[in-house]
């Protein structure tokens, strides 16, 4: 049937093709590509036209041009000429239209805007258009869209449709001494249709100098295609979606010059896929007279915290020049610009926590250092964590004791997908989780990613930070490398009851912040679920409260038929011995076990992992890893 309509339509679309070897091979052609009903049309526009399309190098349409600009009046109400869109028009602002023939290029047949909306209505035939808080919600995706920026007033690019367009937003920029950093955030929604690079819907930015040429270091082109360029959008329906992404030029090169910062927002060639973005602009734009490099704020967004880990992670082994003050105290130090970046323009420097010239293991130590410290330089953190979709994979917690007493060590073990669902690409993974302080003895708590399905090498990178209430936690590979289809133990945390539990509690681990990426820092979504612990009071009878009695061996171990158990402190009779895999489900259970018959037969247990219960009255009393051959 598919044959049958790309004939059809070929038929009625192609009457300048005689009915030759040429057209059936642009059927072909149009086939292999997956072009669909809607693109057909537009592919055979373009494939008869290619010989005409002169690819433009890149360049600033309203420096070109000498025109386009939507108001030539400067704003007096915004107080940084409305480059934040705040007056909640464009004034200051040049905007175009043009056709799509080639996503890794600029667009051709470039004209002035021709329908612009600042009716703060999300509009979707304009292009641009200017959404404000009232109506900051895409209608695509029925998400909020609200600006991570302390101001709300936003401004999309192109239109929501297809048909080959695209969108292009520019800006004139003065560069000073005090205005030489470029603080922008975007929000890009692209249809995924199945095209070549050159074919997709996309977003492109770019900078310029006063000559009209391309700043090196400033430019991204974005595109949903999975494993090349940007991997990991939020997939929802037809389309994807990348949440609002913070970047920072630093432009000191460039002051006394007036630069161009250009957006533009495409659908796909053949058009019939959208492609559309948000921007929004921070007025500050920071001071050469305080220093930009503060040792662990990796991502440059003005805190030190987890997500600082994948920055680390994603630049790791890049070098540049060292600083000439080195160590890491919360304090300015001057760096010069290295030639390399980690994710989202970020400069590699910032990720060089210790500033000898090398991204590496020892940067780690920054973060923790400095964990929490702020500094001033933008209005706010652009820092933003999107709601989850219907679309998430879960991130199960999963404990080795429902129930725990004064000393006890059990394990939580954090599970991605859910046996169906796996993580297509990932990276690194951090999160916040509340922490019972007072029923958990903080000197144990570790990191246990031995095991990890993101990595279990010893390039998996790793932090965690406790405070009062919380401990933050991230891992990041450090090998340039996405691991795919991803599916099972994250990395595990081993706990211990504090020594003494005044009351019986029931706590319930949660992780109200999470993120995940991908090498290139696209975000994945993910949906935690929760796990409870009940923390019993000391001194209730019924259980074995002796702390030494936790301590086992499992031998062999490695195992492959059957294993045995010795205690460290006597002998333990009636005993109940409970095998758990890594997702906490039970996969065979030995009930009132004695000391002179503990040998326990594991021939049904695939190859892998496991944790070792063992029970008394019910209650988990000791714990071991046993690893089954």
């Amino acid at each position: 049937m598919k044959n049958f309509t790309l004939y059809l339509i070929l038929a009625i679309v192609s009457t300048s093709f005689s009915q030759n070897a040429s057209e059936k091979k642009l059927l072909k052609k149009a086939k292999e590509l997956g072009i669909t009903k809607e693109d057909l049309p537009g592919f055979l526009r373009i494939e008869a036209n290619k010989t005409k399309h002169n690819i433009t190098p890149k360049q600033s349409y309203s420096l070109a041009f000498k025109k386009g600009s939507i108001n030539s009046v400067q704003s007096t109400s915004s107080t940084c000429g409305n480059l934040d869109f705040e007056d909640g028009n464009f004034n200051g602002w040049s905007a175009f239209d043009g056709t799509n023939v080639n996503s890794l290029a600029l667009p051709t047949g470039v004209t002035p805007a021709s329908n612009i909306s600042t009716s703060g209505i999300n509009a979707g035939a304009a292009n641009p258009c200017i959404v404000d808080s009232a109506n900051s919600f895409d209608p695509t995706l029925s998400m909020s869209i609200v600006s991570p920026y302390s101001k709300k007033t936003i401004a999309r690019v192109n239109h929501i449709g297809n048909g080959a367009r695209a969108g292009i937003l520019e800006r004139q920029i003065a560069i000073t001494a005090a205005n030489n950093m470029l603080n922008f955030s975007y929000f890009t929604i692209l249809e995924q249709p199945n095209h070549p690079l050159s074919g997709q819907p996309c977003l492109n930015i770019n900078c310029y100098d006063a000559s009209n040429n391309a700043i090196p270091g400033t430019s991204l082109n974005i595109t949903v295609l999975t494993g090349t360029i940007n991997p990991g959008f939020i997939p929802l329906g037809s389309f994807y979606y990348k949440p609002w992404t913070p970047v920072t030029i630093d432009l000191t090169a460039y002051i006394g010059q007036t630069i161009t910062i250009q957006f533009i927002a495409e659908d796909c060639v053949y058009g019939g896929h959208s492609g559309y973005s948000y921007i929004d602009l921070d007025c500050n734009g920071g001071s050469t007279s305080t220093p930009n490099v503060w040792p662990g704020d990796c991502n440059y967004d003005l805190s030190v915290n987890y997500l600082d880990l994948f920055y680390i992670g994603a630049g790791y082994g890049q070098t540049g020049v060292s600083r000439s003050i080195l160590g890491i105290p919360w304090s300015p130090l001057a760096s010069a610009e290295w030639s390399t970046r980690s994710l989202y323009l970020v400069n590699s420097k910032h990720a060089d926590c210790d500033g000898d010239g090398t991204v590496a293991f020892n940067d780690l130590s920054a973060i923790l250092f400095n964990y929490g410290q702020n500094h001033p330089f933008k209005l706010q953190n652009a820092t933003h964590l999107v709601a989850g979709t219907t679309n998430d994979i879960p991130l199960a917690i999963n404990a080795t004791a429902d129930t725990v007493v004064a000393n006890q060590n059990f394990v939580l073990s954090f599970n991605l997908g859910n046996g169906i669902s796996s993580v297509d690409s990932i990276y690194g993974l951090g999160f916040k989780m509340n922490y019972p302080s007072a029923m958990l003895n903080s000197s144990i708590t570790s990191i246990d990613a031995s095991t990890s399905v993101i990595d279990n090498t010893s390039g998996l990178l790793q932090i965690k930070h406790i405070s009062t209430s919380n401990i933050d936690m991230a891992i990041c590979k450090s090998n340039h490398a996405n691991t795919t289809n991803v599916l099972g133990n994250a990395f595990s945390l081993n706990l211990k009851a504090a020594p003494t539990i005044t009351a019986t509690t029931a706590f319930t681990f949660n992780i109200p912040e999470i993120k995940a990426i991908t090498k290139s820092g696209s975000l994945i979504s993910l949906s935690p679920i929760s796990k409870t612990v009940v923390f019993k009071a000391s001194g209730i009878s019924g259980i074995n409260e002796n702390s030494e009695i936790v301590n086992v061996n499992c031998f062999p171990n490695p195992a492959k038929d059957k294993f045995s158990i010795t205690f460290n402190s006597g002998i333990l009779r009636n005993y109940d011995v409970v095998i758990t895999n890594l997702l906490g489900a039970t996969v065979l259970t030995f009930n009132n076990v004695q000391q002179e018959n503990n040998s326990f037969d594991i021939r049904l247990l695939n190859t892998g992992v496991y944790f070792v219960n063992v029970l008394v009255d019910k209650k988990t009393i000791a714990l071991k890893k046993l690893i089954v051959e």
